[in-house]
C-alpha cells in the first residue's frame, strides 16, 4: 500500500479539485493554460485531474507529447503532425472560423514532455505558446511544465489576457495530506501506525505529496532510516549545486527554514525556490523550504524540528490525558490529598497547585509517588515512566521514536 495507490483520491481533494476545475474552465473559454509543477505534486495526479475536469466539461480533448524543435516557427508543423491536425489551425494568427457545431478540431490540446526536448526545444515551445495566446489558434492549449526537471535558465512566460499560469504551490494543504494518509492506511484508524502517519507525515512534508510517498514506510522507522530515505528522495530530485546554493542563501537571509526575514531580501529568491520545487506553502505552516531540500543541504536540526512538530501535536495531549487518568484513579482510592501525603514539591507554587487540585500533579512527582511501597502503583508505573520520558524529550524540542509511541499505546491499553 502506498499513499497514492489511487491517484483519484488526490484528485478529489478540495484544493486540487478546485484548481483543476479552474484550469479546465479557463481552457474551455479559449484561454491557454501553463501548469507549473516543481515536483511536489506528482505529474500523473496533475494529468488525471486536469484531463478529468476537461472531460467532465464535455469538451473535445486531444493529448500530445512534444517533440524536439529548434525554433518556435517549427512548432505549428510539429504540433499538427503529433495531433493529426491541419497546420493552419495551430499556426498563430491562422485560425479558421469554426461554424459547424460538430467540430473535427479538438477544443483543447493537452501537451506534455517539455522536459524531454532539450533547453532550446523547451524555450521554442514556450515562445510558441506565448505567440499562440497573443494571435490565437483554434481551441486552447494546456501545457504541463515540470519546472523542477528543467534548466533554471528557462524562463516562465508571464500571465496575459489569453494565457494563464498556474503555480501548484500550497496544494494540497497539510490537512488534506493527512486525509490521504487516512484513506491509504492499511491499519485500523486507531492503530499506532495510523495515528503516527497521520500526525507526523503531513508535518514533515507539508504539501509535498511526492516526498510523502517516498517516506510512507520510512516514517515508522528509526530516525537514521528516515534520514536515509530523505537523502535518497533528495538525490532523486537531481538538484545541481548552483540550485542548492540558492537554498543556502535563502536560509542565510532568513535565519530559518521558514519564509520570514527581511521581505525585500528574500522575495525574489523565494519565488525562484518555490517555482523550482525547493520550497512551498501550506495554510498550516506558511512558507517553508521543502524538507527534501533541507535534507539535501544536511540541515539536520531543521528536519528534526519538522518531525518534532508532528509528534508534539500527537503526543502532548495524549500524555496529559494519561497523567490525569492516573491522578483520577489515585484520588478515588486515596482521597484528594494523596499528592501532599507522598509527594515531594520543592516549589511552593507546585505544592499549592496540587493542594487545590490533585489532578495537577505533574509527571515527576507522580512517578515518585507510584514507586512508594504504600501506594499500589505497579499497574501504572510503566506507562507513567515512559510518559514522563516522552514528555521531557518533547518539552526540549527533541523528536521521539515510533517504537516508544507504540509501546505507550500498548501500556495505555492495559490501563483501560
Amino acid at each position: 500500500m502506498s499513499l497514492l495507490s489511487d491517484a483519484a483520491a488526490a484528485v478529489a481533494l478540495p484544493s486540487l479539485k478546485n484548481l483543476f476545475s479552474r484550469v479546465a474552465e479557463e481552457a474551455c473559454a479559449g484561454r491557454h493554460e501553463l501548469v507549473l509543477t516543481g515536483g511536489w505534486l506528482p505529474e500523473d495526479v496533475v494529468r488525471e485531474g486536469v484531463l478529468g475536469a476537461l472531460y467532465h466539461a464535455g469538451v473535445a480533448v486531444r493529448t500530445a507529447r512534444l517533440v524536439s524543435i529548434a525554433t518556435p516557427v517549427e512548432a505549428p508543423a510539429a504540433l499538427a503532425a503529433v495531433c493529426e491536425l491541419p497546420e493552419e489551425d495551430v499556426r498563430p494568427g491562422g485560425t479558421r472560423v469554426q461554424e459547424d457545431a460538430g467540430l473535427l478540431l479538438p477544443e483543447v490540446v493537452w501537451l506534455e514532455g517539455l522536459e524531454g526536448v532539450g533547453d532550446a526545444g523547451a524555450r521554442a515551445w514556450l515562445e510558441y505558446l506565448a505567440a499562440s495566446s497573443r494571435y490565437g489558434i483554434a481551441g486552447a492549449l494546456v501545457l504541463l511544465m515540470p519546472v523542477g526537471r528543467l534548466s533554471p535558465k528557462i524562463e516562465v512566460p508571464g500571465t496575459s489576457p489569453r494565457l494563464a499560469v498556474h503555480r501548484l504551490s500550497g496544494t494540497p494543504s497539510a490537512l488534506e495530506v493527512r486525509l490521504l494518509c487516512r484513506l491509504a492506511e492499511p491499519h485500523p484508524p486507531t492503530s499506532p501506525e495510523a495515528l503516527w502517519r497521520e500526525a507526523v507525515l503531513p508535518a514533515l512534508v507539508g504539501s509535498d505529496l511526492t516526498l510523502a510517498c517516498a517516506l510512507w514506510e520510512a516514517v515508522l522507522e528509526e530516525e537514521a532510516t528516515l534520514r536515509s530515505a530523505l537523502t535518497s528522495a533528495a538525490r532523486a530530485c537531481r538538484w545541481e549545486a548552483p540550485a542548492l546554493e540558492e537554498v543556502r542563501a535563502f536560509l542565510a537571509d532568513t535565519g530559518s527554514s521558514r519564509g520570514g526575514g527581511a521581505q525585500a531580501a528574500v522575495e525574489t529568491r523565494w519565488a525562484r525556490l518555490s517555482q523550482a520545487g525547493f520550497a512551498g506553502t501550506t495554510p498550516e505552516y506558511g512558507n517553508e523550504v521543502g524538507t527534501a531540500a533541507l535534507a539535501a543541504r544536511e540541515e539536520v536540526r531543521a528536519v528534526a524540528h519538522r518531525l518534532w512538530r508532528g509528534q508534539a501535536a500527537l503526543l502532548l495531549p495524549r500524555l496529559d490525558e494519561l497523567r490525569m487518568r492516573v491522578c483520577e484513579s489515585l484520588t478515588r482510592v486515596y482521597g484528594p490529598r494523596w499528592p501532599l501525603r507522598w509527594g515531594r514539591f520543592e516549589d511552593a507554587e507546585d505544592r499549592q497547585r496540587v493542594e487545590d487540585d490533585p489532578l495537577a500533579c505533574d509527571y515527576g512527582p507522580l512517578e515518585h509517588i507510584l514507586r512508594k511501597r504504600e501506594v499500589n502503583g505497579a499497574r501504572y508505573l510503566p506507562a507513567v515512566s515512559l510518559g514522563r520520558t516522552l514528555r521531557n524529550e518533547l518539552a526540549h524540542y527533541r523528536p521521539v521514536r515510533f517504537t516508544d509511541f507504540k509501546r505507550l499505546c500498548e501500556l495505555e491499553a492495559h490501563l483501560r
